[in-house]
Formats: structure tokens, sequence, C-alpha cells
């Protein structure tokens, strides 16, 4: 299983997360499209084509979704959504109307700002929140508190955030529920400490990551009430919160944000929009803020022709 895991994995880098650009936009279907039975073979084939070239077994679940026109003539985005027991993907192709030919890899609308969808996807209001509210950088941090890259990015993110003015981190939930045991039951728990203020948030997901290697499943509940009462937090408000579906509910919309964006991995940073996977060096973030600073100073627009 492990192996076919890695199948799957390798497909990321090579099928084309393009459902977020606007070239893979869904749009109204026409009439000189392909009936609904060609629609339906092309599916089939396009299945059972990316089953062979990547040597999915019958252990893997594919579905290919809808075909939906793209802003290029004669190619439709496919939605491929590829799974085991362990976890999968999920990725846009092209194909063309009779399904003979299949395209992978990124492309790009030369007089459309690349970033601009993200930014407009991501809900950044009423959301945990460090640095002004004017920066001209933001950097969106979709994360698990189990998540041991995560905690590698913490430290460096809020470096960051400390010696710049004119940037902001905001945090959102992405637990991996399928892999980690209690990511949900501390996602919910940040979500309370939100409810209280901004800072008791902060506290708390400082508190989560630096002491990951001693939390479970078992014990979350009592260090987190040990924290609280540390904290000088409403403790009673903070429990039955944490018992409500209404919370969960909250971390839920930013999951779901999450795969709208098709992000898969923790930590997903978008600074500015700009997708970042992983923990990056801080020299890299340093090296982007610098630019996106600049690049909005000067006010220049994305080029168009």
């Amino acid at each position: 299983m492990r192996k076919r895991t890695k199948t799957i994995l390798l497909v990321v880098g090579i099928l084309a997360a393009a459902a977020w650009l606007g070239a893979a936009r869904a749009a109204p279907q026409t009439s000189t499209g392909p009936s609904e039975q060609q629609r339906a073979q092309v599916r089939m084939r396009v299945e059972t084509y990316l089953r062979y070239l990547f040597a999915w077994g019958t252990d893997v679940e594919v579905t290919v979704g809808r075909l939906r026109e793209s802003a290029i003539p004669g190619l439709f985005s496919v939605l491929i959504q590829a799974r085991t027991q362990e976890g999968g993907l999920e990725e846009v192709i092209l194909v063309n109307a009779d399904g003979r030919y299949l395209i992978r890899g990124e492309f790009f609308n030369t007089t459309q700002d690349p970033f601009a969808e993200a930014r407009e996807r991501i809900i950044t209001a009423g959301q945990p929140r460090l640095g002004p509210a004017d920066a001209l950088v933001t950097i969106v941090e979709y994360g698990d508190f189990q998540c041991p890259t995560c905690r590698a990015a913490y430290p460096v993110l809020e470096t960051i955030v400390a010696s710049h003015d004119n940037v902001r981190l905001i945090f959102k939930d992405f637990p991996l529920t399928q892999k980690h045991d209690w990511a949900m039951a501390a996602a919910i728990a940040a979500q309370c400490a939100y409810r209280q203020s901004n800072e008791r948030f902060w506290q708390v997901h400082d508190y989560l990551f630096e002491n990951q290697d001693q939390i479970t499943r078992d014990n979350l509940d009592a260090r987190l009430d040990a924290l609280a009462a540390h904290l000088g937090m409403d403790t009673e408000q903070f429990r039955t919160c944490r018992q409500t579906e209404a919370t969960r509910s909250l971390v839920e919309q930013s999951i779901e944000e999450a795969r709208q964006l098709r992000v898969t991995n923790t930590p997903t940073l978008f600074l500015n929009g700009r997708r970042l996977v992983g923990a990056p060096p801080q020299q890299v973030l340093e090296d982007l803020i610098a630019y996106e600073v600049s690049f909005r100073q000067q006010g220049s627009p994305p080029p168009n022709p």
C-alpha cells in the first residue's frame, strides 16, 4: 500500500493544479459540444489511460469528473480524484472533445493576475491574525497542529511577522484527520480560544506546536483545560465551546475552502495569493516579501498585452 501511495503522490507533480486558474473555470455547455454519451466515453477513456499510465490497481479508487468547457476553445477541464485508504489527490487535466488528447501541465492567461483568484477565494475577515490589517503582504497558512512540518514553519513565520511592519499572517485550519488523531480537536480548541480573543488564539496556537511531541489524543483535553486556567481564560466557556457542533463547523468550512484551492499538504501558504507548499526557508520568504512590497508600492498592475 505504501508503494501505491507513493505512486499517487508522484502524480501531484505531474497533473496540472489548474482547477482554480481561470482557464479551467466551468462555463455553460454549448449545443455544439459532445453529447452525454460521448462525454461518458471520454471519461472512461481517461480513467483507463491514467490507470495504465500510473499503474493504479484496483486498490486505487479513481473518479473522473464531468467535462467542463475551459477558456481554451475545444478543450475541456476534468477533475481527477485518485484515492486509497492512506490518502490521495485531486487534480485537473484537459482533454479534447473525443478524449484522444490529454494535457497535463500548468498554463496561464497572460492577461490576468495569476494569483488573483486564490486571493478572492480565501476568506481573511474574522480570522486569527498577526500583524497590521493594512499590511502590503498577507501570508495565509493552511495548517495542522499535529503536523511536524507546520511546527517547523511556526517559528519562521512568527519571526517574519515580528520583523516586518508590512506583513500579516492569517492562520486557517486544515487538519489532516486521516493520519493525525488529535488534529481536529486541536483546531476546534484553537477556534474556541479565538472566540475569547485573538491573543488567546495565538497563545493556544504556540502551545500546541511547542508541546506537539508530548500531546496525545488521550491527554489533549486535560492539557487544554490546564492551559486555559493558566492563561486566565473562561475555562467553562472554553470547555463547552469545544463540544459545540457550531465550532466544528467553522473548522470544516476552512477545510472546504482549502480543498477548493486544491490544498493537499500542510502547511500550504499563500503569500499574496502565491502558493508555497511546505515550510519555506526564511530567506525565501524574505525575498518574496521584498519583491511584493516593491511591486505594490510601485502600483504596477499585472502585465497585460
